[in-house]
């Protein structure tokens, strides 16, 4: 008797664990169909694959991450903020979870909380250009061109060819009266190969 217990006993184990793994799988390939239609611009059918892969693992951050990009990419910034906000919750140290939540944030202005996010994405990724930049575009929407033109600086520093971070820093130094330098910065970003409006190299003449 004790040893057929065992074996039901080991049997139901065995079980548990082979339902465990298709459930596994099943969220993997759903997450991987996901993937694959975000990257054709299908933001519905990616979120309609991350709900059903949350509902067969509810704990998985990246799926969470990626339903939020579709939310972004549909313009429903409150609800990329509540996925980010998740993925943090699983995950506190996921840098680009805070740099993506600080642009959805940046979308319904609130330049504030923004900054918050990217602060934290560079305090856990202190080479991560993007937020950087990003942070110094928080900064200038609230006039600080000070602090807008540091974050420039820091992302040129770690990328010296990124185009988009002279054109900011050249409209930063523009908020500040600096024309010289303005000048300069729209130079090199059309040096660089990046269309500079010219607008932004008339503003500098006047």
């Amino acid at each position: 008797m004790k040893k057929r217990t065992i074996v039901i006993f080991f049997t139901i184990i065995c079980f548990c664990a082979l339902s465990v793994t298709q459930t596994v799988k099943k969220a993997n390939k759903l997450f991987e169909s996901a993937t694959v239609k975000y990257g054709k611009g299908d933001f519905k059918g990616t979120i309609e694959d991350c709900n059903k892969a949350i509902k067969l693992q509810p704990n998985e951050a990246s799926t969470y991450g990626l339903r939020g990009d579709a939310k972004c990419g549909l313009e429903d910034w409150e609800g990329g903020i509540a996925d980010y906000t998740k993925v943090i919750e699983l995950k506190p140290d996921v840098a680009m979870a805070y740099n993506n939540r600080g642009n959805a944030k940046g979308k319904l202005k609130d330049y504030t909380g923004a900054i918050a996010d990217y602060t934290e994405a560079i305090k856990l990724l202190p080479d991560y250009a993007d937020a950087y930049i990003n942070r110094g575009n928080a900064n200038g929407k609230l006039l600080d061109y000070q602090k807008a033109i540091t974050d420039y600086n820091k992302a040129i520093k770690l990328i010296p060819n990124f185009a988009q971070a002279y054109v900011n820093r050249g409209i930063g130094y523009l908020g500040l009266i600096q024309k010289e330098e303005a000048m300069q910065d729209f130079l090199k970003a059309k040096e660089l190969g990046y269309t500079v409006p010219q607008m932004l190299f008339d503003m500098c003449q006047k």
